[in-house]
This record gives C-alpha cells, sequence and structure tokens, in this order.
C-alpha cells in the first residue's frame, strides 16, 4: 500500500468475533474491531482466490481429458482460501507484550467471522492464526491470517431485521421474505432473488401447501422444506395453499 494511502486508511480495519458470539448469528456490531479496540493500523490485505475442485479423466484415444469436476453438482466446488491482514501497532515493548497475549488468547486457533471495513455488507468465516514480530523500538507487525470457506457470506439474511449499515446502494440486492401470509386468493407470488453462491433455501410453512417455479411443483410439508437449489438466478415462486398460511423463506446469499 502506497504511503498517502496508508495515512488516508489508517482508521480502516477488520471487525472480528469468535464464531457464534454474534448477535442473530452475524451483525456489523459487537465483537472487537482491529483499529477501533486495539489501534492496529491496517497496511496489507491478501484475500487468496480458492482452489477449484477438479476431476479429469485421461481416456485413451481421446484427445484431451474428460473433466469431470461438475457432473455431481452442476456447478464448481471450491476449497478453502486464506484471507490474511498486515497490522503495525505503535507502542512500548511491555504493551507489545500484554496486546500480543490478548489476541493470541481471544483469537488464535479459533472459528471467526470477519468483516472488512472495506466490503462490510458480507462476512468471511474459518480457522484464525496470529502472530507478531517487534521490528524496532517503534512498532511492531501483526499478521492474522484466516484459512476461510470459499465464499465471503452476505450480513444480512432474507429474514432477519433489515441492517441499513452495512447495505450497499450500489450493487446490493434488498431479500426479506419473512413473515408472509397466503391470502384469501389461496395464492400468494414471491419473487426470490439468488447470488453467486448456490444455496438450498429453507422454506417454512404451517400448513402444508404447494409451491411451483413454473417448471416444476412442490409439496411443502408443515415446517421447514428445501425443496429446491437456487444459484444465480432470479425465481418467480407460486404458492398456493389454505389462506393464513404462515410462509417464511430463509437463505444468505454469497459471493467469492
Amino acid at each position: 500500500m502506497a504511503e498517502p494511502e496508508f495515512y488516508t486508511l489508517q482508521r480502516s480495519g477488520i471487525r472480528i468475533a469468535e464464531k457464534g458470539t454474534w448477535k442473530d448469528g452475524i451483525i456489523s456490531q459487537g465483537g472487537w474491531h482491529t483499529w477501533e479496540d486495539w489501534q492496529l493500523y491496517w497496511v496489507d490485505p491478501v484475500i487468496g482466490e480458492p482452489e477449484v475442485e477438479s476431476y479429469t479423466v485421461k481416456i485413451p484415444g481421446r484427445h484431451g481429458v474428460l473433466d469431470l469436476s461438475e457432473v455431481l453438482t452442476g456447478f464448481p466446488v471450491y476449497h478453502n482460501r486464506t484471507i490474511s491482514a498486515t497490522f503495525r501497532w505503535f507502542g512500548s515493548m511491555e504493551r507489545w507484550h500484554l496486546l500480543y497475549a490478548e489476541l493470541l488468547n481471544r483469537l488464535h486457533g479459533r472459528v471467526v467471522q470477519l468483516i472488512l471495513d472495506t466490503a462490510c455488507g458480507y462476512y468471511y468465516e474459518g480457522r484464525c492464526r496470529i502472530a507478531s514480530v517487534r521490528e524496532n523500538a517503534v512498532y511492531s507487525t501483526f499478521t492474522l491470517t484466516v484459512d476461510a470457506s470459499p465464499y465471503q457470506l452476505e450480513v444480512n439474511d432474507t429474514v432477519s431485521d433489515w441492517l441499513w449499515d452495512p447495505f450497499c446502494f450500489e450493487t446490493g440486492v434488498i431479500r426479506e421474505y419473512g413473515a408472509m401470509t397466503i391470502p384469501e386468493s389461496g395464492t400468494l407470488i414471491i419473487t426470490i432473488v439468488g447470488s453467486a453462491m448456490p444455496v438450498l433455501p429453507v422454506i417454512t410453512v404451517s400448513q402444508k401447501c404447494t409451491a411451483s417455479d413454473g417448471t416444476d411443483t412442490y409439496e411443502l410439508l408443515t415446517g421447514e422444506n428445501t425443496p429446491f437449489l437456487l444459484g444465480d438466478e432470479t425465481k418467480q415462486i407460486t404458492l398456493t395453499g389454505t389462506a393464513g398460511t404462515k410462509i417464511s423463506i430463509f437463505y444468505r446469499g454469497g459471493m467469492l
């Protein structure tokens, strides 16, 4: 990072918490912030790309290999990715020892969730490692490394109270599919928007009904149902059932 940019963005950082400690699963408040709580200057983020799982077969007499990587799923499957962030911290050696021990105790070896200030609508999740070096009498370097799941997940899901602070008005998609009711007509039409990460939406209904996407019709039983896979697409779902049936559709989008 160039020096002028470093001084301009010195208060940017990463919000981080141990998995399971966030209110309602994951929000942009809670846990710790690398600058606000520890005065760590964020100087060098590295977001690695996830490795694609591939499976190919060599067949005698065939030009090239037979690529079977997507036979089971119909889409690419990815391995974990490495997220790394380097910070500089200015202070005495005695204070450095205390801060280093605090970060090790709170984060090292634990599964954490990270929200970058530069992309606050998404979070990464994975196992964390902390390292630090006392560079000289003035400053120390801290490195946070996470073996993260391949997709970064959206902070907002489809049924929880909507959070506007992390929402991007240029690229974000508003998905609110909680607390819906089939009207007196007996038919409810819902348009659901997918994301780059394939998901299984959980459709919860208070009474037995049916759902159709125009191609297939699914029978939904009372309780939770996962009738179809949703990819990077828009589906119009027609739900037919008894008037007053309560319906919610839960999922969390994501992208690489």
